[in-house]
């Protein structure tokens, strides 16, 4: 018994060492929060600085055929059945 007993402690004091370090990491980024002592009532803490929005760049957004009749282009649901 005593050789099963000693793996399965070694386990377990793992295991504590294991959720004592997440604990204090969880502990440390809790403390970084400024919204984490908010009850559910409260409310939280807004930036004031406006952000941009569609700015050119890598991620701005692609033209949508369609919206004009002149610049329409057929896709693959286009029938040549359909009226537009």
């Amino acid at each position: 018994m005593t050789a099963l007993a000693v793996p399965i402690s070694l386990l377990f004091l793992l295991a504590l060492a294991v959720a004592s370090v997440h604990d204090r990491a969880k502990a440390h980024r809790r403390a970084a929060d400024p919204d984490h002592g908010l009850g559910p009532d409260e409310a939280s803490v807004l930036d004031p600085v406006p952000s941009l929005i569609g700015t050119a760049g890598p991620h701005s957004p692609q033209p949508v055929y369609g919206t004009d009749p002149e610049t329409v282009q057929p896709t693959a649901a286009h029938h040549p059945d359909d009226t537009a």
